[in-house]
């Protein structure tokens, strides 16, 4: 892991832009990679705070900061970034904050615990998958489940009922015997989930 040693340095107010900076650092002055990586160490952890799904957790957020510093500061030293006009090079760096936190996120989410089991005695009534989909930005499941009502309200009656014995993971052959959903055949159910799924991301069936 990388530590602070760049980002905690006072190095002052550099009357420089980015691009000046880079084309200083691709001519071979390697200093002004501290001047960046300062300039940037805010910023990318505001944007992290507004993108990871972990929010809280203070800790984890500031490796994964010091991660992408590491990833940019790596890449620049070796030359790997040109500069494409104004602005360029923050764009570059968003989007190498971004795909790192998706992949950190993933990584550390596959430990993380369904909604279902956080809260067995409550059934959210929509599956974790759609669900995360819907608020990928909250940070905790508190949160999440605040906006259950807003997902559901989109839903008649009977999808509801539908979406909640699915976030229970009954099989379709059980909620066919169900009394509300016995007059439908299980293709037509399986299509139904698949819509109502289309329909919650705001997507249009095809």
């Amino acid at each position: 892991m990388v530590r602070d040693e760049w980002y905690n340095q006072d190095m002052g107010e550099d009357p420089r832009s980015d691009e000046d900076l880079v084309s200083a650092c691709l001519g071979g002055d390697k200093s002004v990679l501290e001047i960046l990586l300062t300039r940037y160490s805010t910023i990318i952890l505001s944007y992290l705070l507004g993108l990871s799904l972990f929010t809280r957790d203070e800790a984890y957020l500031d490796d994964l900061r010091q991660e992408v510093l590491l990833i940019i500061w790596t890449k620049l030293r070796d030359g790997l970034f040109m500069p494409a006009g104004p602005g360029s090079f923050k764009r570059w760096v968003y989007k190498i904050a971004y795909f790192e936190a998706l992949k950190q996120d993933k990584r550390r989410g596959k430990r993380a615990k369904p909604l279902s089991e956080v809260f067995p005695e409550e059934p959210t009534g929509i599956p974790d998958d759609l669900l995360i989909d819907l608020a990928p930005r909250v940070s905790d499941y508190e949160e999440a489940e605040l906006k259950l009502p807003e997902m559901l309200s989109r839903l008649s009656e009977e999808e509801q009922r539908l979406m909640r014995l699915v976030s229970e993971g009954k099989p379709y052959k059980e909620i066919q015997q169900d009394p509300s959903f016995s007059r439908y055949s299980l293709d037509y159910l399986m299509r139904k989930v698949y819509i109502i799924r289309q329909r919650m991301r705001g997507k249009e069936d095809k």
